[in-house]
């Protein structure tokens, strides 16, 4: 609804997909008032038209992506923290948004990765004890949450998880392991 929000709004610009690197082209570009034009993923009110421009690539390799700076938004007795996992799902189904944005492409953070950041939150928030999955879907490769689940074991982290998920697929083996590992609910 870009155009709808630009006509009736007073807005600078609206990010469509994905927006860390667009925000950091973005931003600069509207403190240095520079033209818009070049910043892909963005749409914009330009005198009374509304121009929109090439999309973004999606970010594929979310592994070279920074932990959120939770420190900005957390206090030391933060006992829940939202997580990101994984991005888009490849499932068209008639009710969701998910087909626009992520165009139907999943992408997900390796285990080590998503283990590291929960190892740094387990430090920094010494309360914490739930983490919720928002990702659109976390069930959806099974060998991957198994393998998540095997290493919160080994590793003996004590949190409750929630996640995200489709009813397929699945497996009795995924279920066992999510309970073990602390899963307390998935929504389906």
């Amino acid at each position: 609804m870009y155009a709808q929000l630009l006509k009736n709004f007073d807005i600078d610009a609206i990010v469509i997909g994905e927006g860390e690197i667009t925000c950091a082209e973005l931003i600069p570009a509207l403190l240095k008032e520079r033209s818009l034009k070049k910043i892909k993923g963005i749409a914009f009110k330009e005198k009374t038209k509304i121009i929109k421009t090439d999309a973004r690539q999606l970010i594929f390799n979310l592994d070279e992506m920074p932990f959120p700076e939770h420190e900005i938004f957390a206090t030391s007795n933060r006992t829940r923290f939202c997580f990101l996992s994984s991005r888009g799902c490849p499932n068209n189904c008639s009710f969701c948004c998910l087909d626009f944005f992520g165009r139907r492409v999943f992408r997900q953070r390796s285990v080590d990765n998503i283990l590291a950041e929960i190892k740094y939150l387990i430090k920094a928030y010494p309360k914490l004890d739930t983490i919720e999955f928002s990702d659109d879907t976390f069930t959806l490769n099974p060998n991957r949450v198994i393998e998540f689940c095997n290493l919160v074991i080994a590793e003996r982290i004590k949190l409750k998880f929630v996640c995200s998920g489709r009813i397929k697929p699945a497996s009795r083996e995924m279920f066992a392991a999510m309970e073990a590992a602390g899963f307390i609910q998935i929504r389906f």
